[in-house]
């Protein structure tokens, strides 16, 4: 498959095979204008989302007969890979989830767009339905800056934002323990903590 892409004035062509690679990421980083310390961001959220794909994809063929089997089939790790490479291309913009998918649909990346559209606001799927979005998702909530931290610390972070409000901070709260849960369940299945397995994901 072949897209045209545009950097600056410059018209520059390319044939992949529907996913994009890091040479992809950084041609749209330059042209988007994306800082680099997003990009450092959207590295290490990748390496967490392969990683946690992966284990996934290694328990559904360990333990086949598994609810969290019955649902869905393996996970598409081109997809989880390429939509984290560019999560947040679109950092800067008010609506970043929004400005980005839009500009990777401009660049013929429907699929990664559309994960990219609803990361920031995503709830998880029960475990049965488990999917590609749904690991995108959680893998940006356990990093911050370019390190994985594991979801309290990403919170605490986030606590300490100054234009968090009260109210924003009591559901930020909540909102933790719920994906805490979540995330114990994802360790039950996959046979080892997050911290195990992403802990060396850091600069």
């Amino acid at each position: 498959m072949t897209y045209l892409l545009r950097s600056g004035s410059t018209i520059w062509r390319t044939t992949i095979k529907e996913m994009i690679t890091k040479e992809i990421q950084t041609r749209l980083f330059d042209e988007y204008g994306t800082p680099e310390r997003v990009r450092r961001h959207c590295d290490a959220v990748t390496a967490c989302a392969v990683r946690l794909g992966q284990a996934l994809n290694a328990a559904r063929t360990l333990r086949p007969g598994e609810a969290f089997n019955a649902v869905r089939p393996s996970l598409d790790l081109e997809l989880i890979e390429g939509a984290a490479r560019v999560h947040d291309v679109a950092r800067a913009a008010e609506r970043h989830d929004e400005a980005g998918a839009d500009f990777l649909c401009m660049h013929g990346f429907e699929k990664e767009a559309a994960l990219v559209r609803e990361h920031t606001r995503h709830p998880f799927h029960p475990l049965p339905e488990i999917d590609e979005l749904d690991v995108l998702c959680m893998a940006d909530r356990i990093v911050r800056e370019d390190a994985y931290v594991g979801i309290e610390k990403r919170v605490e972070y986030l606590l300490g934002k100054p234009s968090m409000t009260e109210k924003g901070r009591a559901l930020l709260r909540g909102l933790m323990e719920e994906t805490k849960k979540y995330y114990g369940e994802i360790e039950d299945i996959i046979g080892m903590s997050l911290d195990e397995l992403l802990g060396d994901i850091h600069p």
